[in-house]
């Protein structure tokens, strides 16, 4: 299939799945932009935070763009990366030094795998409840490929694989995922502040993002309900 006509069908599943879902897709943006208000500091040791939080934002965006778009692989490995760097930007708030989370080479800046493994290691020891709801996350995403939902391309259809259509449904859940993730990285950061030395909660910020989640929950106690989910009500 040529490029053009991709852009073509693409710009019309974008404007679909914006129109189907506004109501939830307005929770999970919400919830992805009250991430840019977890802390409040005049601090320079907050840069690092704030520059990897920020990075957090955009690939959650991206996850969520992905997602509208059909392109479902893409916003898993989108959904993989905010939570490595979730889980960086929780230790950015008690080692501030950004030249211990980034190497230089010659293809730009990447992430500095020993101080990686220390953020997992750190949320895990601290955060255990927001480590083990990261961990179901990406468990969902290992689940994903495992049931070869990657090679949907070998499939026989008009646009080739290329995009991983969803039922209403079940694109209504996706996007809420993401909104869920997101409501799990803001709780982890404001409790991670408490023992930040140069940042302190933002209070006001809270308060909508409690809002926000009980609104997110109205649209999960939903998706329990149907009857589709069914099975899973045991596991609530």
């Amino acid at each position: 299939m040529q490029l053009r006509a991709l852009i073509r069908y693409e710009r019309q599943v974008l404007q679909e799945s914006m129109r189907n879902n506004e109501d939830i897709l307005d929770n999970a943006e919400q919830l992805i932009a009250l991430l840019s208000d977890t802390i409040v500091s005049d601090d320079r040791r907050s840069l690092s935070f704030l520059i990897l939080s920020n990075q957090v934002r955009n690939d959650l965006t991206l996850c969520l763009l992905s997602s509208l778009r059909y392109h479902e692989t893409q916003s898993k490995l989108m959904k993989r990366q905010a939570i490595e760097k979730a889980c960086l930007a929780t230790y950015a708030l008690i080692e501030p030094d950004i030249e211990k989370f980034l190497t230089h080479d010659e293809n730009g800046s990447k992430p500095i795998q020993k101080t990686l493994e220390r953020s997992f290691k750190y949320v895990d020891r601290e955060f255990s409840s927001h480590s083990l709801r990261l961990k179901q996350v990406k468990d969902m995403i290992n689940n994903y490929y495992a049931h070869g939902n990657m090679f949907n391309s070998l499939r026989k259809e008009e646009h080739l694989g290329f995009f991983d259509k969803q039922d209403e449904l079940m694109q209504r859940t996706l996007i809420w995922e993401i909104g869920y993730l997101s409501s799990v990285i803001f709780d982890l950061w404001h409790h991670a502040a408490d023992q930040c030395s140069f940042a302190k909660k933002n209070e006001q910020s809270y308060q909508r993002f409690v809002q926000a989640v009980v609104i997110s929950q109205e649209f999960r106690e939903g998706f329990v309900s149907h009857e589709r989910f069914s099975k899973f009500r045991s596991l609530s």
